[in-house]
């Protein structure tokens, strides 16, 4: 019996195991590692970690939120106000991480941490909170929205190219078509009222607010994800973090002064698309294209942050027991987890057939994941208990993980009480499902005929291997 660490032997069978058992997951492998040790290597610097984190939160959710909070707060100055308000926040949610990926130095976030902290307490509903983490974000959250932010690049791109093609071709394809702005060539700046005196922000719209914003700031603990390829990660992840999400606030707020010295407050509550008719207002519509290009890029480059973290979340898991096998593996030579990767890409694809239908899932999903925000809380203080001699160069005050705690959990509670019950009836069929799941192949460990020698041909195909212990 060997563990995924050990050193295999040269053997010419591979496992038919089936999200193998939790406790010690059967490993064999179609290759040897001989004289070369294959495992992640440390290359991202904190220059590279920073870059990391602002590639993928700087995505589609600033281009859509100013308008929606402005609307909810009534004012430029209480808008502001409640920008800074969630970098505030989304600070402190980061925080507690650069602890935990000391306390538990290994790639996959959230999952291992949440893993780490409760998979003692029982051998079934120990293991149910990691495992419905990844099986809803590694399985459907994160490649629906990959799918999404995949539909709104095509857009951009298309419009574009749409001026150039025939009607007939552009009625065809009229799905991936946004409408242009109509060009505007007024050049001067628009005078905007920084005061407070049109407030209409209430408690029972706070949490609107607090989920718009917090939705443009979300994704810095992507990093977290990759902790196994990061160089000096007890000193890169913090001020990763730190760095990363000021820069990020900073740009916001720019941003919205920006949007704000061409457009009127009214004009950017009824925007659909801010940053296109802002550049059309100011520079006219001959230049629009260039908006249609930067919004392309970042959620193409989004995506390709989150799928980078995404394969990291399934190798971890699958390491763990919770998932195929197969994809805690890594190529021989890339040292990338090359199966996670190719199986988030194909999910990714999958999802796209379905187009802007698949926007449900995230809504129906979003409160599951500050629920888990909360739940890693509860796992930063339960480590503290069950590791107090762990290293620790950076230890949060505890009344930052509290407040995350309460703020997060409230937001999940208003959510469930301000929208309608249906919304969060996906959510509850998916988690039913990975229980069940879980239960069946996990904690039963029942396999499914034929999948061994399925996994042998693709670990044939992408000559990979699992990975070696530093």
């Amino acid at each position: 019996m060997m563990d995924n660490h050990t050193q295999p032997k040269p053997l010419k069978t591979v496992s038919t195991e089936f999200l193998p058992g939790v406790h010690k997951p059967r490993v064999q492998t179609l290759f040897k590692h001989e004289d070369s040790p294959v495992y992640f290597e440390r290359e991202l610097s904190f220059f590279s970690s920073v870059n990391f984190i602002l590639n993928y939160v700087i995505g589609v959710g600033i281009f859509s939120s100013p308008g929606q909070i402005l609307e909810e707060c009534g004012s430029v100055g209480m808008s502001v106000v409640m920008w800074c308000f969630c970098g505030v926040i989304s600070l402190m949610t980061v925080l507690p991480f650069a602890e935990l990926c000391s306390v538990v130095p290994k790639s996959g976030s959230q999952y291992i941490y949440i893993h780490e902290a409760f998979k003692d307490f029982h051998p079934f509903f120990g293991h149910t909170p990691s495992f419905i983490y990844v099986w809803i974000n590694f399985l459907f959250l994160r490649p629906v929205s990959y799918a999404i932010h995949s539909i709104i690049s095509a857009e951009y791109v298309w419009a574009i190219i749409a001026p150039a093609v025939s009607e007939d071709f552009e009625i065809n394809f009229g799905f991936l078509i946004k409408s242009l702005i109509g060009a505007c060539l007024l050049e001067q700046a628009v005078e905007f009222d920084m005061g407070f005196e049109t407030t209409t922000l209430t408690l029972e719209k706070m949490p609107f607010v607090l989920y718009t914003g917090l939705y443009a700031y979300d994704g810095a603990i992507i990093l977290t994800g990759a902790l196994e390829e990061i160089k000096n990660p007890d000193r890169t992840v913090l001020r990763s973090l730190i760095m990363g999400l000021g820069l990020v606030t900073a740009c916001y707020l720019l941003l919205n002064f920006t949007f704000l010295s061409a457009l009127t407050p009214a004009e950017l509550i009824s925007s659909k698309a801010v940053a296109q008719e802002f550049t059309d207002k100011l520079f006219g519509s001959r230049v629009a294209f260039l908006v249609s290009i930067c919004v392309s890029l970042c959620t193409a480059g989004g995506n390709l942050s989150g799928i980078f973290y995404s394969a990291r979340l399934g190798y971890a898991a699958a390491k763990e027991g919770h998932m195929l096998q197969i994809l805690s593996y890594i190529h021989k030579t890339r040292l990338t987890p090359t199966p996670a990767v190719i199986f988030q890409v194909i999910l990714s694809l999958v999802f796209f057939l379905f187009g802007n239908r698949t926007q449900y899932l995230v809504n129906a999903y979003s409160f599951v994941l500050w629920l888990y925000y909360g739940l890693t809380m509860i796992a930063l203080m339960i480590l503290r208990v069950k590791k107090p001699e762990a290293n620790r160069p950076y230890k949060v005050p505890l009344a930052i993980p509290w407040l995350v705690l309460v703020i997060s959990w409230m937001l999940v509670f208003a959510s469930i009480i301000t929208r309608p019950s249906n919304t969060y009836f996906p959510a509850v069929v998916g988690i039913s499902i990975g229980i069940i799941v879980q239960y069946v192949f996990v904690f039963k460990k029942n396999r499914i005929r034929g999948l061994g020698n399925l996994m042998k041909i693709l670990q044939k195909w992408m000559d990979v291997v699992p990975p070696t212990r530093r």
